[in-house]
């Protein structure tokens, strides 16, 4: 079976990453342990907060959300930012956050913007 990527990465500044999931993602371990492998290549592992798009995800697996707060996914992370207008994505980030107790400063925001401006603040307050 062809894997296909599970997303693509952008440098918007210094060391804030955006990583946007392509259309009707469903994201099971076996991709979430890609995006993590696919983000320190791009990266080189060094650290950056992360700015992520998850419009297009449709859902996660229980393994994948596990894995997204285990020591190895979240190396080099100091702060992720995920984004989406839908209620949908809203619902499922507040039941993610009040389970998973993610161990880095983790928010969701409506826009790109606003996701934006919070890491930059973080990324000050960290210096």
């Amino acid at each position: 079976m062809e894997t296909k990527k599970p997303t693509t990465f952008k440098k918007i500044e210094e060391n804030i990453l955006l990583a946007s999931y392509p259309s009707e993602t469903v994201l099971d371990l076996r991709q979430a342990k890609a995006f993590v492998a696919a983000r320190k290549e791009f990266t080189q592992n060094k650290p950056v907060a992360l700015l992520l798009d998850i419009r297009n995800l449709k859902s996660a697996s229980k393994e994948a959300r596990e894995y997204s707060i285990s020591p190895e996914s979240i190396e080099n992370i100091s702060a992720g930012a995920f984004f989406s207008p839908l209620i949908f994505h809203k619902i499922m980030f507040y039941i993610f956050i009040t389970f998973s107790h993610p161990k880095v400063p983790t928010k969701l925001f409506r826009t790109k913007k606003a996701a934006l401006n919070w890491l930059r603040k973080m990324n000050k307050n960290n210096l």
